[in-house]
């Protein structure tokens, strides 16, 4: 009777069959086990790992980090500043959550994983202080470029005037953007005039300094006269020439400096303010609707002339508001004051006076701010519909001008040799 090999045991022809390349793969797994950094304790292995890697990157630094880590359009500061959309978006949720008493912390984590760009990270560090008990006017400015400035300001003034959100609602109505109608085809234009304006003084400073030498040594070789009206764009152009790359320098320097720094956005502001008369009357208006916002809710409006005095944003008007804020004190009538201060003109310094014995102040406030509103837009509306022809112009007087410095020579050396 044979014998049977038993259960856990291989029989001799289960040994025969094993192959010896299988016999030192065994044995080799079973050595690199024994020595293996996997027996050492965890915390050694895991440091010597680590030193290892960190001598490895600083020594022969790579793009891996950029390759293994997930990667999506949410892991980029882009854009690195906060849009209109975004701020309003913030503001709507700040005014969702005081109406409906609901803690804001939470839901600023919930925005700032729905955001974008730079206000994904601002959004992060506003629901931290907010999640530090700090008060909102507090942690909003202690994240600058959360929000917009009128936006903080319309917050701010409904926290010091207790009215709630009335401010905030009012300035979720429609923007001077969204008002005008041309302004996407004004934005648009401003942006094709900039990008061809940087391809044609690469083209001018090319021909100039490569091309007009080369025509002018062929005419002087050949004995041919030079065309007046090229010999007097010369001193022009060798003006432009000399003064292109530094100009173009500061202007690079100068519109980044606007764009991505706190005091360029100041200045950008103020400029606009004091520079560009729709702009400044905007925020004229929206003096009178906040103003509007407190006279309806009963509020004293000494309190709310001495609240937009110190926090305003743009500087002409919160100088114009701490002199009429004085007044005030002093015993003077509101609307005098703000005219004095260049706030009002005379017709609505009577329409309020008016007003005030009928007993319809917020309503006319509204309507004189909605007057001006429109009166800007229109304004605007206006720029928008001249701005293309101008800029079309522009360029073709450039492409005019480089024509007659180049074709005309060109010209006259083909007429001289035929």
């Amino acid at each position: 009777m044979p014998i049977k090999p038993r259960p856990g045991r291989r029989g001799p022809a289960a040994r025969s069959s094993r192959s010896p390349f299988a016999s030192l793969v065994g044995l080799w797994d079973s050595c690199s086990k024994r020595f293996s950094c996997r027996s050492w304790p965890s915390s050694m292995a895991s440091r010597r790992n680590r030193d290892r890697e960190w001598k490895m990157e600083s020594w022969f630094p790579t793009f891996r980090r950029w390759f293994t880590t997930p990667w999506s359009v949410h892991t980029v500061k882009w854009p690195w500043y906060t849009t209109r959309a975004q701020s309003r978006a913030l503001l709507r949720l700040i005014a969702v959550a005081a109406e409906e008493s609901i803690p804001l912390g939470p839901l600023v984590t919930s925005l700032a994983a729905e955001e974008f760009g730079i206000q994904r990270y601002r959004l992060l560090r506003l629901a931290r202080h907010l999640e530090a008990d700090m008060p909102l006017c507090q942690a909003l400015e202690a994240v600058p470029n959360v929000v917009a400035d009128a936006d903080l300001l319309s917050i701010r003034f409904d926290a010091q005037l207790g009215t709630r959100t009335a401010a905030m609602r009012e300035s979720l109505r429609e923007t001077l953007s969204t008002r005008i109608a041309g302004w996407p085809r004004a934005r648009n234009t401003m942006k094709y005039f900039g990008v061809v304006l940087v391809i044609a003084c690469s083209v001018i400073a090319f021909t100039q300094i490569e091309i007009v030498p080369v025509l002018n040594e062929l005419m002087r070789t050949l004995e041919v006269e030079r065309p007046a009206v090229v010999a007097a764009l010369d001193p022009i152009m060798r003006i432009l020439i000399d003064l292109l790359a530094p100009v173009l320098l500061l202007a690079a320097a100068m519109l980044g400096f606007a764009l991505t720094t706190r005091t360029g956005a100041m200045a950008r502001r103020a400029f606009s303010n004091r520079f560009l008369s729709p702009t400044s009357e905007w925020n004229a208006a929206d003096l009178l609707r906040k103003l509007a916002v407190a006279s309806r809710a009963g509020r004293p409006l000494a309190g709310a002339l001495s609240t937009l005095a110190r926090h305003h944003f743009d500087p002409l008007i919160r100088h114009g508001l701490l002199f009429a804020r004085n007044e005030v004190e002093q015993g003077a009538d509101v609307w005098r004051s703000l005219a004095a201060a260049g706030l009002l003109v005379p017709r609505e310094v009577r329409l309020l006076e008016t007003a005030e014995r009928v007993g319809n102040r917020p309503w006319v406030l509204a309507q004189l701010a909605e007057l001006r509103e429109t009166r800007v837009v229109r304004r605007w509306d206006r720029f928008s519909t001249w701005l293309l022809p101008v800029v079309v112009g522009i360029l073709g007087a450039v492409v005019i001008i480089q024509a007659i410095s180049v074709m005309f020579p060109l010209f006259t050396l083909i007429q001289s040799l035929s």
